[in-house]
């Protein structure tokens, strides 16, 4: 995982989510395998889903981490 990711995926995992959407299991994992020192790398559909989630809760995500997300989805 690289530093940006994790620092999305525990921005993430901060957001207040209604009651069975999918992206709080998502946000959870993603913070809990932040948090290991070894994380394995995520795939592309995983990078990709993160930054999406980013971008659909950016106005409970500081601007900086809205910012990471959507520079790596531009080609």
């Amino acid at each position: 995982m690289t530093d940006d990711q994790r620092r999305m995926a525990f921005a993430l995992a901060q957001c207040t989510f209604v009651p069975g959407v999918r992206t709080k299991r998502f946000a959870r994992d993603m913070a809990a395998r932040a948090e290991m020192a070894d994380a394995q790398p995520l795939t592309e559909k995983q990078d990709k889903y993160l930054r999406e989630a980013v971008y659909k809760f950016r106005r409970q995500i500081e601007p900086s981490v809205v910012a990471i997300a959507h520079a790596g989805t531009q080609p």
